[in-house]
């Protein structure tokens, strides 16, 4: 089922995704204001603050839509709801203009597939965890197959429910990672000293007025006698001069 559904997501065309995307958000952001506005609440008890904060999960609230604002709103009756639905389409078409439509459309077609991956390899885990534990259910004189396949088949719906916040949340954080500047000294520990012959490497050597005995240690730091090391070379090289 799970193949299945990242082969659907994959065979929409751009505008089926963006509905779906539009779909799944407006879906948690009424589920927010259901929570929040419910009837049953006095409205002096109405806890706005806790709403939009809730709500700047999901998307980036405006900044006309704020505690006080919505506060204000609920007392004169206005639709708070269709209000902030309204928000939330305005704010995905700034996202879509933001990204480019190219982009955008890339990012919506590969974060599904992020949160379906992610999600079922963690489900997969979690079922491996259910399957080694289930075997206790015995002891309360309950069938360890029905109940692994009872608290699975709950598992599985929870996974559907995952994979639809997941992609909800993670799209309007995607961002675009353009490449950065090279650093100035990489760039100069590339090409050097415009050509010239000091960034090369050099030998360092102890001056050669400085008499060193044959069995003194040799100059370079090699901890082997002055003549089993450099003596020789040191020799042709003062010959040669």
């Amino acid at each position: 089922v799970i193949y299945q559904q990242r082969r659907d997501w994959l065979s929409l065309s751009h505008e089926e995704r963006r509905d779906t995307y539009l779909r799944i958000l407006r879906e948690m952001v009424q589920n927010v204001l259901d929570e929040y506005l419910d009837e049953e609440i006095a409205e002096d008890e109405l806890d706005f603050e806790g709403m939009y904060r809730q709500l700047l999960t999901i998307f980036p609230v405006p900044e006309n839509l704020n505690p006080v604002t919505l506060a204000e709103m609920e007392a004169a009756e206005e639709d708070i709801d269709e209000i902030i639905l309204n928000a939330l389409e305005a704010a995905y078409q700034d996202k879509v203009e933001d990204m480019t439509e190219e982009v955008m459309q890339q990012a919506e077609r590969q974060v599904m597939l992020w949160a379906v991956d992610q999600n079922w390899q963690q489900h997969l885990t979690d079922l491996d965890v259910l399957r080694e534990g289930v075997w206790t259910q015995g002891l309360a004189q309950r069938d360890p197959l029905v109940e692994y396949k009872r608290i699975g088949f709950e598992m599985w719906k929870e996974l559907q429910s995952k994979i639809r916040e997941r992609a909800g949340h993670d799209i309007f954080r995607v961002r675009v990672n353009l490449p950065q500047a090279q650093p100035r000294r990489n760039l100069k520990m590339i090409h050097g000293n415009n050509g010239s012959d000091d960034s090369q490497p050099k030998t360092v050597r102890k001056s050669a007025k400085k008499k060193i005995g044959r069995n003194d240690p040799c100059w370079c730091g090699s901890g082997k006698k002055y003549k089993q090391c450099h003596y020789k070379e040191d020799r042709m090289a003062e010959t040669a001069r």
